[in-house]
C-alpha cells in the first residue's frame, strides 16, 4: 500500500526547516498501528518534484496494489496525471484519491474531468479508519462495495458507498508515537479536530469541533516529537484556544514531558478567547508564533463571510497583548464584498496593531468558496484556485491592489514577496515575529562558523535570527543529533544556561549530561564575539533571508 503526496516547501524564506506531508504519514501510521494488518506492507512516497515521471519511478520498485493519494489544490493537477499514467501501466492497481482537494466540485472542473476517470474512488472524509478498511479489502473483486466512506464513479456523477462512522481520535496512532516521524524536520501537532466557526472562505468550517485528543495520547505524541528532534512544531488546530478541553489536555501532556519548551511553536490564535492560562503556557514554551487570521477589518465583509468578529474588541485585545506575545495578523486580499480601498485601510491598521502582517491572495477552496462561486460571482483559475474576480473586485483591482501593497512594503523589515503571499514586520515593533527564525546573511553565518574549534568535527548546520537573538544549530558527529544553541543579550530575569560577556546562552530540548559538556565548549568558543554577533544580527535594518550556512 503506497501513500503518495507532493512535498511542498513554504513560500516564506524564513521557514528553513525541512517539511513533509503529515497527512500521508498519519494515514501510514494508522495502518502500521493496527495489529490485524501486520502483513500489509506500506510505504510513503512524499516526492518533492512536480514531474509525474519522478513519482512513477519512485513507485516502480515498490509495485503497490493500492495507491492512496493525498491531494491539495497545489498538487491535484500533478497527482491526477500520475494516476492516469499508473492506470495505463497497470490496470489492476487500485487508486483512491483523498485529501482536501478530493472533491467532486474540483474533479468537475475542465482540467481534471477526463483524468478523474483513472480513479477507482474518492475519499472526502477522514482517512484513518478508511485506509484500514482499504488495506483489508482492496484485493477483493467486490472491494468497492465493502468499504464505506467512498465516492465511486457513476454514469450520473459520483455514488456513495455509504457513511463511515466518525472515529475516536485517540484510537489511531500518530507517526511520532510509532517512531516513524522524520528526524529533525518540522513537527506537527493536533489536539482537536474541526472548528466551531463556519467561515465561508475556510474548509475547516464543515467539521464540528467536538473531538479532542486526551492527555495520555498527547504525551506519547510529544515524546515522539522529542525523539524526532523537531526544531519547529506546527499546530494543526484551527486555533490554540478554540477548544478548552483540548488545551487542558495539551497543558497536562506538556507538564509531563516538557517537550515544547524551547522549541519554535507555530499556530493560530482566536483573540476574543485569549485567557491568562494561554499566555502562561506560551511563556512556558518561550517561542510561540501566534497568527490571527482576521482576513478583514470591515464588519460587512466579515458578516458576509459568516465570521463572527467584534472588530473593536479585537483591537482592544491586540493592544493588551502587545509586549506579552508576538502577534502576526493574516489578511486575505480579494474576499467577496471587500474592495481595494477598504482592504488597504485594513492593511494599514494591522501594521499599527500587530508585530507582523501576512497577506494572502484569495482562493476559492473546495468545501468553501468554490462551492459558493456562483453566489458570490467568483471567477476562479482552475489550476491555482486563485480568485480572478468577484463581488467588489475586478481583475485589474486585484492586481493593482497587490502591486500597491508590494510597493508599500519596500524596505520594511522581514519582508518577503512570493507568488501568492507577502509578509512584513511592523518597523515600530520591538518584538517582531518571534517564532519565525530568519536565516542570517551568509557573511555573518560564516563568521560564526569560523569560531567553532578547529578539529572538533563540529559544523554550523544553520544560523537564524530570532526577534531578540540568534539561534544556531551545530552538528557534531554523524551519529549524534545536532545541538541548538541560542544567544541573547543578557537582561534581568532572563533564564539562561550560562551568561558570558553580556550574552545569555541557552540550549533547546533535553540533553544528556555528557552532551552538556559540548554546549559548554560551544559557549566558550563563541563567547568572545557573541555580543557583537547578536547586535549585528539585530541591527540590520534591511533584513534579507539570503541563505543559511551549510
Amino acid at each position: 500500500m503506497a501513500f503518495v503526496a507532493l512535498r511542498m516547501q513554504s513560500e516564506d524564506p524564513g521557514e528553513s526547516c525541512e517539511a513533509f506531508t503529515y497527512a500521508a504519514r498519519k494515514l501510514d501510521a494508522s495502518v502500521r498501528g493496527d495489529p490485524r494488518l501486520g502483513d500489509v506492507e506500506t510505504a510513503v512516497f512524499d516526492v518533492p518534484s512536480r514531474s509525474p515521471q519522478a513519482f512513477l519511478e519512485a513507485l516502480e520498485g515498490f509495485r503497490p496494489t493500492l495507491v492512496a493519494m493525498s491531494a491539495y489544490i497545489w498538487s491535484i493537477d500533478l497527482l491526477l496525471e500520475v494516476a492516469r499514467e499508473l492506470r495505463a501501466r497497470d490496470p489492476s492497481v487500485r487508486i483512491v484519491l483523498g485529501g482536501p482537494a478530493a472533491r467532486p466540485s474540483v474533479l468537475a472542473l475542465a482540467p481534471y474531468r477526463d483524468r478523474a476517470r483513472a480513479l477507482d474512488a474518492v475519499a472526502t472524509g477522514e482517512g484513518e479508519e478508511l485506509v484500514r478498511r482499504l488495506a483489508s479489502e482492496h484485493l477483493r473483486e467486490d472491494w468497492l462495495g465493502r468499504v464505506p466512506g467512498l465516492l465511486v464513479p457513476h454514469a450520473l456523477g459520483w455514488r456513495s458507498t455509504g457513511s463511515l462512522e466518525r472515529i475516536v481520535l485517540d484510537d489511531y496512532p500518530s507517526p511520532y508515537q510509532l517512531g516513524v516521524g522524520p528526524a529533525r524536520a518540522t513537527g506537527f501537532l493536533e489536539t482537536f479536530r474541526g472548528c466551531p466557526l463556519s467561515c465561508a472562505f475556510c474548509q475547516w468550517g464543515v467539521e464540528r469541533a467536538d473531538r479532542v485528543h486526551g492527555a495520555d495520547y498527547l504525551e506519547r505524541h510529544l515524546r515522539g516529537l522529542q525523539q524526532a528532534d523537531a526544531p519547529l512544531v506546527f499546530v494543526l488546530d484551527a486555533a490554540f484556544n478554540l477548544s478548552p478541553r483540548a488545551f487542558r489536555a495539551l497543558v497536562e501532556a506538556e507538564r509531563r514531558t516538557d517537550a515544547l519548551r524551547g522549541r519554535c511553536v507555530m499556530g493560530h490564535l482566536y483573540p476574543s478567547h485569549v485567557r491568562e492560562e494561554h499566555l502562561a503556557f506560551f511563556e512556558h514554551i518561550g517561542h510561540v508564533q501566534a497568527a490571527i487570521g482576521i482576513q478583514s477589518l470591515q464588519p460587512e465583509v466579515l458578516e458576509r463571510m459568516g465570521r463572527p468578529f467584534d472588530v473593536a474588541r479585537f483591537e482592544r485585545m491586540l493592544t493588551e497583548l502587545r509586549g506579552r506575545i508576538a502577534i502576526e495578523t493574516e489578511l486575505i486580499l480579494g474576499l467577496p464584498g471587500d474592495g481595494p480601498d477598504s482592504f488597504v485601510r485594513t492593511f494599514e491598521r494591522t501594521l499599527e496593531l500587530s508585530d507582523a502582517t501576512r497577506v494572502y491572495r484569495a482562493l476559492a477552496l473546495p468545501d468553501a468558496l468554490l462551492e459558493r462561486a456562483e453566489a458570490f460571482g467568483i471567477d476562479v483559475d482552475p489550476y491555482t484556485f486563485r480568485i480572478r474576480s468577484t463581488e467588489g473586485w475586478t481583475p485589474s483591482d486585484l492586481e493593482r491592489t497587490w502591486e500597491q501593497i508590494v510597493r508599500r512594503t519596500e524596505g520594511m523589515p522581514g519582508r518577503y514577496v512570493a507568488d501568492s503571499s507577502l509578509g512584513v514586520r511592523n518597523p515600530a515593533s520591538g518584538r517582531g515575529s518571534a517564532a519565525r527564525p530568519l536565516p542570517l546573511p551568509r557573511p555573518l553565518a560564516a563568521r560564526i562558523a569560523a569560531l567553532l574549534p578547529a578539529g572538533s568535527g563540529w559544523t554550523l548546520a544553520s544560523a537564524r535570527r530570532l526577534s531578540d537573538g540568534v539561534w544556531l544549530t551545530v552538528r557534531a558527529a554523524e551519529s549524534e543529533a545536532p545541538i541548538d544553541v541560542e544567544m541573547r543579550l543578557a537582561r534581568e530575569g532572563q533564564r539562561s544556561f550560562v551568561v558570558r560577556d553580556g550574552v545569555g546562552f541557552s540550549y533547546r530540548g533535553s540533553l544528556p549530561t555528557e552532551r552538556l559538556a559540548h554546549v559548554g565548549r560551544i559557549v566558550e568558543a563563541l563567547a568572545p564575539q557573541a555580543e557583537s554577533i547578536v547586535r549585528e544580527a539585530l541591527a540590520d535594518p534591511a533584513w534579507r533571508a539570503d541563505g543559511v550556512a551549510a
